[in-house]
């Protein structure tokens, strides 16, 4: 098999998709979406940056004699924080990520802002990507294209709208929480064993393609499920095959050339399917 080097240097920002995180702590699949049609989240239109900063750890320092002679390093007091910038007033991120409604109709789009929401809005879950190159000498790519991808757990946005100034683009941000979590993006219970840890805030990825996540709810009938990426998928290479979990277990299945999904027996209803897939779509 193809060695991928695990150094890999990054480059811009593609882009990023945004979920509802839910009570199983994996994306929800809005209600009314058809059985064995994917949720692949809410696209950040004109996406320009995401920023993520983990806590410092607390330093204590015992002095005595005029100087100090121990420090004891303790887990930090803080969450990590940070922010999603982008370039457009997107009204249906908006009213995914505050929990208002968007009230307008045809060519007029209203949401309520600084509403009575604020503070109570849902808990996401987001990911997003950016172009890198193989930084691995010693890797059977070094210096083949790559991709970073980041999953942020558990976050708490809140929405900061730009101000109305001459000359300026807009650049509506989002202020990002982003709390513990004791699952990781495929629904997993994360463990010293696997993890290393057993809570983290997000998680880094390097691979060789773009990363998706598709999310469906099973039926107990269901054999097949379509991903978002459809032939883009990748599903011939030995080195990045299509993942999938229901309710947070590791399930067998085959990929065809367009992207189709097929578990042996039906997922359970009601069942949590969460599919990730290397793709080459732009």
């Amino acid at each position: 098999m193809t060695s991928y080097g695990g150094n890999v240097t990054s480059a811009s920002f593609y882009g990023c998709r945004v979920f509802i995180r839910d009570d199983d702590a994996l994306p929800a699949v809005p209600a009314g979406t058809a059985v064995g049609t994917s949720w692949p989240g809410v696209k950040a239109h004109k996406a320009r940056a995401l920023t993520l900063t983990p806590a410092e750890p607390m330093r204590l320092q015992a002095r005595g004699d005029g100087r100090t002679y121990a420090t004891f390093v303790e887990p930090p007091t803080d969450t990590p924080s940070g922010e999603l910038r982008t370039q457009a007033a997107d009204i249906d991120l908006i009213e995914l990520m505050t929990s208002v409604k968007d009230f307008g109709c045809n060519y007029r789009h209203m949401v309520p802002l600084a509403s009575d929401k604020v503070g109570q809005e849902s808990q996401v879950i987001i990911y997003a990507w950016r172009k890198a190159k193989d930084s691995d000498p010693n890797s059977d790519t070094y210096l083949q294209d790559m991709w970073e991808t980041r999953i942020v757990l558990n976050a708490n946005a809140a929405f900061q709208p730009d101000p109305m100034e001459t000359d300026q683009l807009s650049e509506p941000r989002w202020s990002l929480v982003a709390n513990s979590s004791s699952v990781d993006q495929y629904g997993q219970t994360m463990t010293e064993e696997t993890h290393g840890c057993t809570e983290a805030s997000f998680i880094m990825i390097t691979s060789r393609y773009k990363i998706a996540y598709d999310v469906f709810l099973g039926n107990n009938s269901e054999t097949e499920f379509t991903l978002s990426n459809g032939s883009a998928t990748v599903n011939a290479d030995a080195n990045n095959p299509v993942l999938a979990y229901v309710d947070g277990e590791l399930t067998s299945v085959t990929c065809d050339a367009n992207g189709v999904v097929k578990f042996a027996s039906p997922p359970a209803d009601g069942a949590k399917i969460v599919i990730e897939s290397a793709h080459t779509a732009s």
